[in-house]
């Protein structure tokens, strides 16, 4: 068990289990000849451009082709979509089936799947690839919950998913599945 993982799940005294849902990494490096690297630039702040204001980066970049496999880190349902394609490309919002206040945050994507707003998925499903920009950006949305460490940029709170996904990569994946971590 581990809390970075499953911040909000529950132990089970009795039985010495913990009652958390299952949570994949949401890209997966198998069948890939190139590495997987996650940049933790967390907060890091942008320049202005295109029309674009500064801003503090609100996620964590993970690098991989064109085309790779995006899945879905909880069961939940898709509650959002933004972009156009465009600065940020287009993104989705996972609302976890046991909504605790959270959502996940994925942007950079292609969605040749089909998937709408009210989609459910699975943990583990593939739910998008990795567009033009070979990287998927990947938060964790607080909304108006605001918590130590936590930035605020586009009207909402942001939680650094770094914990959270260094947690999930040290589940079961071999050494050249594991992301290379550059800060």
């Amino acid at each position: 068990w581990n809390q970075f993982a499953y911040p909000n799940s529950q132990i089970n005294k009795s039985s010495s289990r913990c009652n958390y849902p299952k949570k994949y990494f949401p890209v997966e490096m198998k069948g890939s000849e190139k590495p997987l690297y996650c940049k933790n630039d967390w907060g890091i702040m942008s320049k202005a451009k295109k029309g674009i204001k500064a801003h503090r980066h609100a996620g964590i970049d993970i690098f991989l082709k064109k085309g790779a496999g995006v899945y879905a880190i909880v069961d939940g349902t898709i509650d959002k979509f933004s972009g156009d394609g465009g600065h940020g490309g287009v993104g989705f919002t996972l609302k976890p089936s046991d909504f605790q206040g959270y959502k996940y945050y994925y942007s950079h994507i292609l969605n040749p799947y089909g998937l709408k707003v009210g989609s459910t998925v699975k943990a583990g499903d593939l739910i998008a690839q990795i567009d033009d920009e070979q990287h998927v950006h990947f938060s964790i949305k607080l909304g108006n919950k605001k918590e130590p460490g936590a930035v605020y940029y586009n009207n909402q709170w942001w939680r650094n998913p770094y914990k959270t996904l260094q947690a999930l990569d040290d589940t079961g994946r071999t050494e050249t599945e594991k992301c290379k971590w550059t800060y």
